[in-house]
């Protein structure tokens, strides 16, 4: 359940024990290297994901937050890059399910999918919210 990882070996009395899960994410079980990030999340502009840890991203468990920073922040390589990890139909498909997106973005990605804006959860999530004044 714990594993221990001494911080130095001139510290060796101190030894810091961590869950296992924790050191399974971080270091590869046989190699005890740092797991390397994805080829194809470096190629991205750094910007894009200045709050995250980019080595931590999946191109499929981060998809929705790929797919929404570079249509909302990307430049047109990021928009290439997006293109060769996603077909245009994944693409649509997961912005459809992204509650929040730029209205630039959402008018660009319902015409390059030829759907509607209605479809798009942003679209309708954010008409459900009432304006605090009539305007």
């Amino acid at each position: 359940m714990f594993k221990t990882l001494e911080l130095l070996p001139s510290l060796s009395p101190w030894i810091l024990i961590i869950p296992c899960w924790i050191l399974d994410i971080l270091f590869h079980s046989q190699t005890n290297e740092l797991l390397p990030m994805s080829p194809e999340i470096a190629k991205f502009t750094p910007s894009l994901f200045w709050d995250v840890d980019r080595e931590t991203l999946d191109l499929q468990t981060s998809k929705a937050l790929i797919v929404q920073r570079v249509l909302e922040r990307g430049h047109d390589e990021d928009w290439d890059l997006l293109k060769a990890c996603y077909t245009t139909q994944e693409i649509v498909h997961t912005a459809k399910q992204i509650r929040s997106l730029e209205p630039t973005a959402l008018a660009f990605v319902s015409c390059i999918g030829n759907v509607k804006k209605e479809e798009f959860r942003c679209f309708t999530w954010k008409q459900s919210i009432p304006a605090h004044w009539p305007s």
